[in-house]
């Protein structure tokens, strides 16, 4: 399912095979048929953009947004991120880990 505005390039999202509901801001921001809204993925993505760098928005920030996700799971769950970070690390069979690979 995917919710947005009405901007013209997301028209074709249906003919994709998603389920596009959409929201007209200029008249609603919330859709009184279907409930459909973007309040929810507008905070969020407010919330994952302080993360990163207002000096440097083309860089590779995948591993930014993965540890976004990862804390907010952990909020999520009550579980405390650092904790939950030594843990993992706890399982991984670092024998098996390629010290070659700089990724």
């Amino acid at each position: 399912v995917v919710i947005s505005d009405c901007w013209a390039a997301y028209r074709s999202l249906h003919d994709e095979g998603y389920m596009h509901f959409t929201v007209n801001h200029s008249i609603m921001f919330v859709d009184e048929t279907t409930g459909a809204h973007t309040n929810t993925i507008k905070s969020t993505w407010k919330q994952a953009k302080a993360l990163l760098s207002p000096y440097n928005r083309k860089a590779d920030y995948v591993y930014l947004l993965v540890e976004y996700m990862f804390r907010l799971k952990c909020k999520a769950e009550g579980i405390d991120p650092f904790c939950k970070f030594i843990q993992i690390v706890a399982t991984i069979d670092w024998s098996t880990i390629d010290s070659t690979d700089s990724h």
